[in-house]
């Protein structure tokens, strides 16, 4: 909002926000998805808003990023080499971390960017070979937002997504997501429940997994 309307406001409550967080004492490693998460709410916030943070609050949220997140991997990373959504968003966190500070830490930057572009096509098998996404709707989301985000930002800075940008089964999932949609919901499958937009509808689904 601070981009789009100008008024600091916005901005400041942004820095307060992420100021908060990089005092956490951790970020829950144990759970490798907080991380993931909260790597990318502060490579983002740090990327947009970095002309109008101040040199101070910069290198708090920096700090934050590296220890709290780069370097809290454990070293056994078992998520690296999941086929479901805890690989997207823990590489794509990492990833968005690594490019947010990749002046400070260009090897330590390289090395983990390397690391996901090698571990991540693992995942992205998963929605050969026509885009469909064996854990449901709901994950669909989850995931498929951290690998967009993932690929968009690894073209931004270096043009280009190495083998993850044209993986064909990931690149025909919108039209997946067209065939799993109607007027009154989504094919509930797997691990996705019952999504229905709208409570006037008529509560119902094809949840397979409820059968």
């Amino acid at each position: 909002m601070y981009l789009v309307s100008g008024d600091e406001v916005y901005a400041r409550r942004a820095e307060k926000e992420m100021l908060a967080a990089a005092d956490f004492v951790s970020w829950n490693p144990s759970h490798f998805l907080d991380v993931g998460e909260m790597v990318t709410a502060l490579a983002i916030g740090y990327d947009w808003l970095y002309d109008w943070l101040s040199p101070e609050s910069r290198k708090i949220i920096e700090d934050a990023i590296i220890e709290k997140g780069l370097r809290a991997s454990d070293k056994k990373r078992w998520w690296s080499r999941s086929h479901n959504n805890w690989n997207q968003v823990c590489n794509g966190g990492l990833v968005m971390g690594a490019l947010a500070v990749y002046e400070r830490i260009p090897e330590e930057a390289q090395k983990i960017i390397a690391e996901a572009l090698k571990s991540n096509p693992i995942a992205q098998k998963e929605y050969g070979p026509d885009g469909v996404y064996p854990e449901g709707f709901g994950y669909w989301e989850y995931g498929t937002v951290y690998q967009t985000m993932m690929v968009h930002a690894l073209k931004s800075v270096f043009g280009h997504a190495g083998p993850i940008e044209k993986h064909e089964g990931f690149l025909k999932t919108p039209d997946y997501m067209l065939y799993m949609s109607d007027a009154i919901g989504t094919f509930g499958y797997s691990d996705g429940g019952r999504y229905n937009p709208s409570p006037r509808l008529p509560q119902w689904s094809f949840a397979c997994s409820q059968n």
